[in-house]
C-alpha cells in the first residue's frame, strides 16, 4: 500500500506544499502544525511519507504513527498501515497518536484491533482570543488585578518583536528561564527544539515577541505560528514569576496580537500532567479542550 522506502525527514522545501495541507485539515490539534512537526521532529526523528495527495507522519524510534487525517479512512486502513509499518521497521507493536476522538466514536470495530487510551495529560487547551485580550469575566478578575499591578509598577513596559535578526537573543532568554526550572528529560528535549526553532525562526513560519518591564529587563516571551485560519498555536511561552503580573500581561498582549492577526482562538497545547502547568492553563478559562486519544495495537 505504502512505499516506505520513500520515507524521509521533513525538509524546509516541503513547507510550500505541507503547510497549506496541514492548515486545510482545519483541526485544532497542535500536532498538525508544520513548525511542531519540523522542530520537534528534529528531536524525535519524525519522518514524512507522501501517499497520493495525502501525507503520513511517523516516528519509528517511538513505534508511533500520527493519526492519518485522510478522506475515507477506515479501521481496516489503519490496521494495514500499522502492519506495514511494523514489518518495514521491525517493530513489535504500533501506537497511533493524536487520534481524533470522533473517529473512534464513529468506528465501533476499532476496539477489535486497538486499545483506546484516553489521557487528560495529552489534551490541548483552547481559548478565545477576544476573552483573553480583555481578561473579561469574574473568573479572570485575579488576572486583571495582577496585570494592573504590573502596569503600575512598570508603566514603560514594551515588547520587541522576534524575527531572524534577534532570534538568538530570544533563545538565550528562553534558556535562562528554563534553567530556573527543575531539569527533566522533557526540559532537555524542549531546549533542543527551541534551539532549532530560534535558528530557523522565519523558515518555520514562527512569530512572537519578548516582553520588557523596562529597558534591559526582559520578563517573558512567546512564540507562535498559524495552525489554521481560526487557530494560532502557541509553541513556547515563558515568563518570570518573580515579576508580579508578567505571565498574565504576556498572555493578554499575545491575545491582542492574535486578534489583530484575525485569529479567533489560540491553542496553548498540553499540560503533560504537570500539576502547576495544569492549574495555570485552567485558570485562564479555556473555552474547550481538544481531546486526542491513542490507539495501541492489541
Amino acid at each position: 500500500m505504502l512505499n516506505w522506502q520513500n520515507a524521509k525527514k521533513i525538509e524546509f522545501k516541503d513547507f510550500s506544499n505541507l503547510a497549506p495541507y496541514l492548515q486545510n485539515l482545519n483541526t485544532p490539534s497542535c500536532e498538525m502544525s508544520f513548525a511542531n512537526l519540523k522542530m520537534w521532529g528534529e528531536v524525535y526523528d519524525t519522518k514524512l511519507l507522501k501517499y497520493g495527495d495525502e501525507y503520513l507522519f511517523f516516528a519509528p524510534n517511538d513505534n508511533l504513527i500520527y493519526f492519518p487525517r485522510w478522506q475515507n479512512l477506515s479501521t481496516q486502513i489503519l490496521v494495514s498501515i500499522a502492519e506495514e509499518f511494523k514489518e518495514f521497521y521491525h517493530l513489535d507493536k504500533v501506537i497511533y497518536y493524536d487520534v481524533d476522538n470522533d473517529f473512534v466514536e464513529q468506528n465501533n470495530n476499532i476496539r477489535d484491533f486497538f486499545e483506546v487510551e484516553i489521557d487528560e495529560n495529552d489534551f490541548d487547551y483552547l481559548y478565545q482570543n477576544q476573552v483573553l485580550s480583555t481578561m473579561s469575566g469574574s473568573i479572570l478578575k485575579k488576572k486583571r488585578n495582577l496585570i494592573n499591578q504590573f502596569t503600575q509598577n512598570y508603566p514603560n513596559y514594551f515588547i520587541e518583536n522576534l524575527d531572524n535578526s534577534n532570534a538568538e537573543k530570544g533563545n538565550h532568554f528562553a534558556h535562562e528561564l528554563n534553567n530556573l526550572l527543575t531539569q527533566t528529560e522533557f526540559i532537555d528535549e524542549e531546549n533542543q527544539s527551541m534551539d532549532y526553532a530560534f535558528r530557523n525562526f522565519e523558515m518555520l513560519g514562527l512569530q512572537g515577541f519578548i516582553l520588557y518591564a523596562e529597558v534591559d529587563l526582559p520578563v517573558g516571551f512567546t512564540v507562535f505560528s498559524k495552525l489554521n485560519n481560526d487557530f494560532a498555536d502557541i509553541h513556547y511561552e515563558k515568563a518570570r514569576h518573580d515579576i508580579k503580573g508578567a505571565p498574565q500581561i504576556l498572555v493578554q498582549l499575545l491575545a491582542k496580537r492574535l486578534t489583530e492577526l484575525n485569529f479567533s482562538y489560540m491553542n496553548r497545547e498540553q499540560d503533560l500532567g504537570n500539576e502547576g502547568i495544569r492549574q495555570a492553563k485552567k485558570s485562564l478559562a479555556p473555552c474547550g479542550m481538544y481531546q486526542r486519544v491513542k490507539l495501541k495495537q492489541l
